[in-house]
């Protein structure tokens, strides 16, 4: 196996290890990964639009439609219509779930990088900002 493909197969494990991880604290409050994004993005940046958040996130503006609106039926944001686009808010409820739920999360984050100490965990990212421009 070339190195190329050894970076892939490592890259790939990490990421698939933080899914899992993230889906197992996620689950205790009832939501997907996708859902908590989306939620992490609104929480964050309140009132900006669904093209937006598309944007931001990479998907579709199709594939957002349908996210959102299961995540207005949950009761975890809300959309408002101004002019032509929507603008998107937490609710109360969304506020609380984010708030309960991020701290288990970035703990489960640390959980498995915690092989690495600080100095590798820098280098790391480092890393992956550079192999992520080209």
């Amino acid at each position: 196996m070339n190195r190329e493909s050894l970076i892939f197969m490592r890259v790939s494990q990490l990421q698939r290890q933080l899914l899992a991880n993230s889906a197992a604290v996620l689950q205790q409050v009832g939501i997907t990964n996708a859902q908590y994004d989306i939620l992490n993005y609104v929480y964050n940046y309140t009132g900006r639009t669904q093209k937006e958040l598309a944007t931001t996130l990479v998907v579709t503006k199709g594939n957002i439609t349908q996210i959102i609106t299961k995540m207005e039926r949950l009761d975890l944001i809300k959309r408002k219509q101004v002019g032509k686009a929507k603008q998107l808010f937490v609710t109360e409820n969304g506020r609380q779930i984010y708030e309960q739920i991020t701290p288990k999360l970035e703990k489960a984050h640390a959980d498995a990088l915690a092989k690495l100490d600080l100095t590798e965990q820098k280098q790391l990212l480092r890393l992956l900002k550079l192999a992520l421009r080209g």
